[in-house]
């Protein structure tokens, strides 16, 4: 007779129990089944771990209330395949265990040898061997316990499917099926059924003696239960990670409360602060009041000693300039030196020009150019304040403009950034040309690139422009506006739009074109590019300006913004996600026998990439046999990469400042990747890596706490060594079931176009503009 799950409507039971951690699962449904078909007496299990498999076993047999006594036998301290692990383990699963079934089950914390003394020989029903999977360990257990076997009994394997690592069920497993009855499913990393017994009960024999397309039927069964237990725990583990969040932004609510009473409180102060400066102020007017008696003072001088039609233009000057006596002292030194014609006729002509902002700039010039009466002026009295501050922040230098007249005018899109260098155009600059270059077409526009710290190289943006299938229909232009040059000019029209890269090129831009015509395209939390200081506040100044507009990459780094105190973002911003192009991101064909590379984004400089956390965690993997380095070659990728090796002396290869198309090729080669960001936004090297094909383990930070929206083979957990080593664990064991990782990448969710990824925000721009 053959088999029919049905008389066994157990196995179509819910589990009570999922610990969200064991890969047993997909195996519960023959858990009810086997229990249903063998109805053992005494059940014992070597090895639970979390406790799934074995509260599956306890639950089958309490829903057909028989007399089996069960038994867990496990140190519960761990091993290297489950790793080592703390007492938190058991507690968990005594939770559940005694509530529920500590009538007829016990749990042995104890060794597999020590417990065989609790156990008559011939008594055993039912073993499950679940320990540490070496063939000699698993070899043992069997050989061990095979005396405590009824003539009813049968023996369960996990794992007889998984051959890597030092894992040797399967090894043992092709022994003793050629000697007795069994039956293997090949899910869930495979389960064997071995009759060890001579008394075998009718229906679990019908089982295991069952062939070709009834076989493959069962098999086909089992697999889609467990299965769907599986989906299951997974949308259960999304769930909790879900309320988690909620628990976590309901703390930091009740924070911003806190925070906001502190406030109220702190401006409570300041308006006692605002009184007592509008006293000082009353004092400072009257103090300069009586600076502008001595200006005319001064001047009443430089009459008597000057001809009158010399100095006429430098009275025009000294009118402008009365309110300011410092200025004007330094105007009569340079009459000295310079002569006082030319100097007047100059300072007229930038007063015209540029107002009383521009001769103040010029005479700060002069001032610090070099010359011995300057050079003891600078020692006696110090380095001005303002010039103080423009060396310290050097970057927001503003760019020097002048208007176009209104017959000249012409329609053009500005990006403002550092460098397109080579080692530029990674992220978020090139994200910036491609924005750029798809408004500039919308628009019908020129692009013009300005450059800050280095002259623009053409060829780099033709290259990205057309990798990614872009032709601008105008031409391009480029502006080097040095920080350090004081003769450029740049013209600019009346249309003129300017995207800015970075805070910094933003406050330059800010204080030389209408703000309205700024769109910051924002792609950190560049606030976090610093400690508390100078540089973090003049940042923040710029993040929280209320009158330009705001774009940025990718939705988590948006909500980031705004919960953090950036509300003008939530009004004047709008996120897009990144797009990763099918024919520049895709799985690239391997060599017959080439090693599986694992891929580590290697930045030492830039310190949110954690680097030295990075290699900590590669070694621990590297110790723990979680990356087999006979199978596994390690690659860092980035840039200055010290040179370092790992346990055993094994150096890993470097792979530095690749070209973007060289970059790209790379990475469709890559089977596992480890990319780390101490800041809210997932970064491009996990997404180019999930999008060409590969496993990716990133850490979570802050809102970024799930990457499954963008591919299911993107896994994100806690900030610790030991979590990122079992991310890792999991990332290997996708890795290596190539069914399930062609399964998971062909269910990304990534964008593949930047056209539609910048489709909205352009078309809403361009019916702004």
């Amino acid at each position: 007779m053959i088999f029919n799950p049905i008389d066994h409507p157990s196995c179509f039971e819910k589990p009570k129990y999922i610990s969200g951690h064991s890969a047993w699962v997909e195996h519960i449904p023959f858990a009810f089944a086997i229990i249903s078909l063998l109805r053992p007496k005494i059940f014992v299990e070597l090895g639970s771990h979390y406790g799934d498999s074995y509260c599956a076993f306890c639950q089958a047999v309490e829903d057909l209330k028989l007399p089996t006594a069960c038994y867990a036998v496990d140190t519960w301290q761990g091993d290297e395949h489950s790793r080592i692990y703390g007492p938190e383990v058991l507690h968990t699963l005594r939770q559940h265990h005694d509530a529920e079934y500590r009538s007829f089950s016990s749990l042995i914390q104890s060794t597999f040898d020590d417990a065989t003394h609790h156990f008559q020989d011939g008594s055993i029903d039912l073993l499950h061997i679940d320990g540490l999977h070496t063939y000699d360990a698993v070899k043992h257990d069997f050989e061990n316990w095979l005396p405590k076997i009824s003539r009813a009994g049968v023996v369960l394997f996990h794992d007889t499917n998984v051959r890597e690592r030092d894992f040797g069920v399967w090894r043992l497993w092709s022994e003793l099926k050629e000697n007795y009855p069994n039956y293997e499913f090949l899910h869930g990393h495979g389960l064997g059924v071995l009759a060890v017994g001579d008394k075998i009960p009718v229906q679990l024999k019908n089982l295991l003696e069952t062939e070709g397309d009834a076989k493959q039927a069962i098999s086909r069964l089992f697999s889609k239960l467990g299965a769907s237990i599986a989906q299951d725990m997974c949308r259960n583990s999304h769930i909790s990670a879900l309320s988690q969040s909620v628990a976590e932004r309901d703390g930091q609510i009740a924070s911003l409360k806190q925070a906001v009473a502190e406030l109220e409180g702190e401006i409570a102060n300041l308006n006692q602060v605002v009184v007592e400066r509008d006293a000082q102020i009353v004092n400072l007017s009257q103090a300069v009041a009586g600076r502008e008696g001595q200006v005319t003072a001064l001047a009443a001088v430089s009459e008597e000693m000057l001809s009158w039609q010399i100095t006429k233009p430098l009275r025009y000057i000294g009118h402008q300039l009365k309110k300011i006596g410092h200025v004007w002292r330094i105007s009569l030194g340079l009459i000295q030196r310079r002569g006082a014609a030319s100097t007047a006729i100059k300072a007229i002509k930038v007063l015209r020009s540029e107002g009383l902002a521009g001769v103040k700039q010029r005479i700060v010039q002069v001032q610090h150019r070099p010359s011995n009466d300057f050079a003891s002026h600078e020692n006696s009295e110090g380095i001005s304040v303002h010039n103080l501050i423009n060396s310290h922040f050097a970057a927001l230098t503003p760019l020097r403009i002048y208007s176009l007249p209104p017959t000249q005018q012409i329609r053009r899109v500005n990006v403002v950034t550092d460098s397109v260098g080579s080692s530029s155009l990674f992220g978020g600059v090139g994200t910036a040309l491609i924005f750029a270059a798809l408004l500039a077409n919308k628009l019908d526009a020129k692009l013009r690139i300005v450059t800050r710290t280095e002259p623009a190289q053409p060829a780099n943006i033709d290259g990205i422009l057309a990798l990614y299938g872009i032709k601008l229909e105008q031409e391009i232009q480029f502006k080097f506006a040095a920080l350090y040059d004081q003769k450029y000019e740049i013209d600019v029209a009346k249309d003129d739009l300017f995207i800015t890269t970075s805070w910094w090129t933003t406050a330059a831009t800010l204080r030389s074109v209408s703000h309205k015509s700024i769109i910051y395209l924002l792609q950190e939390d560049e606030r976090m590019f610093y400690p508390f200081g100078d540089d973090r506040f003049q940042c923040e100044s710029i993040l929280s300006n209320r009158s330009i507009r705001f774009l940025i990459n990718t939705k988590l780094l948006f909500d980031h913004l705004v919960k953090s105190g950036l509300d003008n973002i939530e009004v004047q911003g709008k996120w897009f996600e990144p797009a990763f192009p099918a024919k520049v991101f895709y799985p690239r064909k391997k060599a017959q026998g080439e090693k599986r590379k694992f891929f580590f984004y290697a930045r030492p400089n830039n310190l949110r990439n954690l680097f030295y956390l990075g290699i900590e965690v590669i070694e621990q993997a590297i110790t723990q046999q979680v990356l087999d380095l006979d199978q596994w070659e390690i690659i860092l990728v980035g840039k200055d990469i010290p040179n370092v090796s790992f346990c055993n002396g094994y150096v890993p290869t470097k792979m530095e400042n690749l070209p973007w198309s060289a970059y790209a090729e790379f990475v469709g080669t890559v089977d596992i990747g480890l990319s780390l960001m101490y800041t809210p936004h997932p970064s491009y090297p996990p997404l180019d890596l999930a999008a060409s094909g590969a496993i990716v383990v990133t850490n979570r930070f802050a809102n970024k706490r799930d990457l499954s929206m963008y591919s299911p083979n993107m896994i994100c957990v806690e900030m610790d060594k030991d979590s990122l080593v079992e991310g890792l664990r999991k990332a290997v064991i996708i890795a290596m079931d190539s069914h399930l990782r062609e399964q998971n990448y062909r269910n990304n969710k990534i964008f593949t176009d930047w056209h539609s990824s910048f489709a909205d925000i352009i078309k809403e721009l361009s019916g702004v503009v």
